[in-house]
């Protein structure tokens, strides 16, 4: 029926594949993936929010690399939100759109207690650069058991980067614990 709205919603699921996690998204209560790829990391998704973009990226190959047979959508947005791909089109009430967006944005009761830490410590340290000028990128409780990966990206002429990697040790039980290795190790290496 012409001028109907869809209605929208958000899974957040494990990606064992990926080692990571999963935004499936819903359209009419329909899997906009289906089989054929795996929705984006909750992070990558949602922070494509930030600023208005005429194309969004909602799924990713199987093989879990973004860059790697992307599903891709094109936006447009007045009254209402479309979304528009292949054989998909897709409109929303753009409140209803926003709300929905924001709240699955902010739900963070997905997160396993490594990735609460992830999310804590990326905040806590956005913008921290290394007395050598290296950025804060990222962190992960993800490679080892009990150990805090740090990733420092420095630009060395473009399109050439240099990174580090730091792990740190921390109890595994504790947030606190992971906490306070970051800010130490940051304490001690940052401006």
């Amino acid at each position: 029926m012409a001028g109907a709205m869809s209605a929208l919603s958000f899974n957040i699921v494990p990606s064992p594949d990926s080692n990571d996690h999963q935004v499936r998204i819903l359209v009419d209560g329909a899997d906009l993936l289906g089989d054929e790829y795996l929705g984006l990391d909750p992070v990558d998704f949602f922070a494509q929010f930030n600023a208005p973009k005429d194309t969004l990226l909602v799924g990713r190959c199987i093989c879990g690399v973004i860059g790697c047979g992307d599903y891709l959508l094109d936006v447009r947005r007045s009254d209402t939100v479309e979304w528009i791909a292949r054989d998909v089109v897709a409109r929303f009430n753009a409140e209803d759109y926003d709300r929905v967006l924001s709240a699955a944005s902010n739900d963070h009761s997905w997160e396993t207690q490594g990735r609460r830490i992830e999310r804590l410590i990326n905040a806590e340290h956005a913008g921290a650069i290394t007395t050598d000028g290296y950025d804060f990128d990222w962190a992960s409780t993800r490679f080892k058991p009990g150990v805090l990966t740090l990733h420092f990206v420095k630009n060395i002429g473009l399109p050439t980067y240099a990174y580090r990697l730091v792990d740190l040790s921390w109890d595994g039980c504790t947030d606190e614990s992971a906490l306070r290795a970051a800010r130490r190790y940051c304490a001690e290496q940052c401006d």
